[in-house]
This record gives structure tokens, C-alpha cells and sequence, in this order.
């Protein structure tokens, strides 16, 4: 068994999140989301170091990886977290990208060589692409909660979500140890 916790270095900043380990798993998730701002090309390399925590001894470095943030940013895909099911602007789900629903929209259309989409004044209906979208088409007979955002948001993001864009997604990656360089780690 591992009490694993991860520590992040983006050029010379550094998060080790010792104080939330994971106790006695070998299959530890997380879920923590962590922010840091760099320059491209020369802070490229976000480095994810697992640890096992040992009160008594020094932590072990179980393995680690590289993301190349450049190469992500400069992807067909760009920078984008992926869309996700909905917009909510409170609680675990909350909007996590830098841009809008409708600024992500307003993008895709230029991308496209579409006309900029026409929102209706109470925010319930977007022309976008020569077609137009209500909200009631893609919300009706849906359980709507308070973590919701507003409307014309909800109803771009239902629209990019037709676009083939990147859905949200996790990703997992090898972790590989400095130790042994050419074995894949497992907790």
C-alpha cells in the first residue's frame, strides 16, 4: 500500500500537495484542481511527480510525467479542458475554461468561416450557422439544479457540444521513475 500525493513544478514553481495525501491506495484519485500561470515557450514543461508520504522516513518518489503545455496549447484542439455536459457557476462542476460558452462559440464560428451567432434578447435562442437553437430543444424534460448558469451560456455550450469538438475527458498518463526509466510505475 502507498499514501500517495502529488507535487507539480511549472519552471521554477513548485506545488506539493503533501497535506492531502491519500491514505493506504493504490489506485489514489485525487480530484484537485490547481492553477498556475507561465510563459510559452520557456516555462513548456509541467512536470507531475507522484510521492509516497511517510511520516517517519523521507517520501519516495513513486514516478512522474511530463506535459508539454506548448504542444497542447498549439494543438487543432487548443487549450481547452474539453466541454463539458453542462455550465454551472458554483459546486464541483464549476466552469473551469478561460473562455465563455459563447466566447468558445464566437471562435468556432470564425473558425469556420460562419457568421458570428445571433443571440435573441432573452437569451433563448442562437442562430448559429444558418440554423437556430432554443434552449427548451436541449433542456426539455431535464432536472435543472442551482449550480446553473445562465442561459444563453447553457445553450452555447449545448450547441458546441454538436461541433465535434474535444468533450471532457480525463486523462491518464504513465508515470515513470527516475530509478528505473524504462519500467512504467503502478501504485
Amino acid at each position: 500500500m502507498c499514501d500517495p500525493y502529488i507535487k507539480i513544478t511549472l519552471g521554477k514553481k513548485v506545488v506539493e500537495d503533501r497535506d492531502h495525501y491519500i491514505p493506504n491506495t493504490v489506485n489514489p484519485i485525487f480530484g484537485r484542481m490547481y492553477e498556475l500561470s507561465c510563459f510559452l515557450p520557456q516555462e513548456k514543461d509541467l512536470k507531475i511527480s507522484v510521492y509516497d508520504y511517510d511520516m517517519l522516513t523521507r517520501d519516495e518518489k513513486v514516478g512522474e510525467t511530463v506535459i508539454d503545455l506548448e504542444n497542447r496549447f498549439l494543438s487543432r484542439f487548443g487549450a481547452y479542458c474539453g466541454i463539458p455536459q453542462q455550465y454551472c457557476i458554483s459546486g464541483v462542476n464549476t466552469w473551469r475554461d478561460q473562455l465563455k460558452p459563447t466566447q468558445i462559440l464566437q471562435n468556432t464560428a470564425r473558425i469556420k468561416g460562419y457568421r458570428l451567432p445571433i443571440l435573441s434578447e432573452n437569451g433563448m435562442r442562437i442562430n448559429h450557422g444558418g440554423r437556430d437553437y432554443t434552449l427548451d430543444e436541449f433542456e426539455a424534460n431535464k432536472k435543472l439544479h442551482e449550480h446553473l448558469g445562465p442561459g444563453e451560456e447553457r445553450l452555447a455550450l449545448h450547441i458546441l457540444r454538436t461541433q465535434g469538438l474535444v468533450p471532457e475527458h480525463v486523462e491518464t498518463r504513465t508515470l515513470y521513475s527516475t530509478f528505473q526509466p524504462n519500467i512504467s510505475q503502478v501504485l
